[in-house]
Formats: structure tokens, sequence, C-alpha cells
């Protein structure tokens, strides 16, 4: 049989331009609200890593001083799940669901910021599934009342029609293991309590295939 270059040729075209249509997207952040990932009189139940000192990172003359948390969002922190039975799964989330904060501070324009190493991460589409609850976004301070809100988790603090036009888009093929935000300029946030910090923040949410080992991602900017 004669092979046909250029029908061949056609067929593989179109094949990596349906690859590239089904894994990349860019689209407007969503938001969540720190009151819906757990209370404060639960804080046992959902915060696994508290509040970490503030960096600075840099490049591409960008600068970038941030901080990190890590929630179980499925408020199941494993030594303090009744449902948990396993001993080697502290220091995890039992589901294995986890979701990662960071608080940004910086004055530089036109930043992106990138998520790499991320680990059975399919971030939700805001354009052709409007309905799904987001995985990636800013995260607001929606409940401050400390008797029945959450004034512990860091959050931004500010209504969502203060933020700017924040856009996401996976930067690798499924399954997705890089994760862009490109923030065009960083509001002025005021800062919250002591526990929620001040600046923007950012949020991605993974489903591990176990709960442990917990795979840390990897952040840069430029």
């Amino acid at each position: 049989m004669k092979f046909r270059p250029v029908l061949a040729t056609t067929a593989l075209v179109t094949f990596f331009v349906l690859c590239i249509a089904s894994l990349s997207f860019a689209a407007t952040a969503k938001v969540r609200g720190s009151s819906g990932n757990g209370e404060n009189s639960n804080v046992q139940n959902w915060m696994l890593l508290g509040r970490s000192k503030y960096l600075t990172l840099s490049g591409n003359n960008k600068s970038v001083k941030w901080s990190t948390e890590i929630i179980c969002l499925q408020q199941d922190v494993a030594v303090t799940d009744p449902n948990n039975t396993d001993p080697t799964l502290s220091g995890g989330c039992t589901s294995g669901i986890y979701m990662h904060l960071w608080q940004l501070q910086s004055t530089s324009a036109n930043v992106t910021f990138t998520v790499s190493r991320l680990v059975n991460f399919t971030p939700t589409d805001p354009i052709n599934n409007p309905q799904a609850p987001p995985n990636w976004g800013v995260m607001l301070c929606d409940a401050n009342d400390p008797t029945t809100g959450n004034t512990i988790e860091m959050c931004t603090n500010l209504p969502q029609s203060s933020l700017p036009i924040i856009t996401g888009s996976p930067m690798s093929q499924t399954p997705v293991t890089s994760f862009s935000f490109t923030i065009p300029s960083f509001p002025s946030v005021p800062a919250g309590t002591a526990q929620q910090g001040q600046g923007l923040v950012l949020f991605i949410v993974e489903t591990q295939p176990s709960p442990l080992p917990l795979a840390r991602p990897q952040i840069a900017v430029h």
C-alpha cells in the first residue's frame, strides 16, 4: 500500500491541535471563601501546616514575598480524624486531598507565579465547566467572626470586586504538573488577623493517589 504523506501530515497536525486544545486554557481565576474550609472551632481538623515565615522569590526582574500554608480540604487531619485507624498516615490528610496556599506581596507588575511538581492535579476549567468547585484561584477572607467564622486560615482581606483580573493556565500536558497564575498588578490588601496575614492568597488543590508521602510543589516567578 502506498503511503500518502500529505494526508499523514494533515492528520498529525490535527492530532496535535486537538491535544493542545484539550489540555490548555487561560481563564480568570475564581474565588473561594476561607469559611468553606473550616472554622476556628475545629481548626485541629483542617490545619495541617500553619503559615510559614515570609521569604523572597525573584526572577526576570520581578520580586515577590511569599508565605505558605497547607490545609486538609476534607477536614481530615489524620491524627484527629475519627475515621482514621492507620497511624502511618500521621502528618497527612486521610483523603490525600491537600490545599496549598501562598500569600504574596509585591510591587512588581505583570508577574507570572508558576507552581510546578504538582501531583494528580487536573485544573477545573471555569470556561467550559463553570459549575465545578474551583481547585485553583484566590482565597478570600469571608467570615471574620472569631466565634463562628474562620480567622485562622491565611486569606485575602478584600472583596472580590477589588481583585485584579488574575488568569491561570496549565503549563504542561495531562496530568498537569505545572500551572501558572498571571497577576497584572498586586492590590493593596489590608491586614487581617495575625493568622490571616496580609497579601494576595492563591490556592491549588491536589488529590494525591496516596496521602503520604506528601509532595510539596515548587514555585517560581517570572
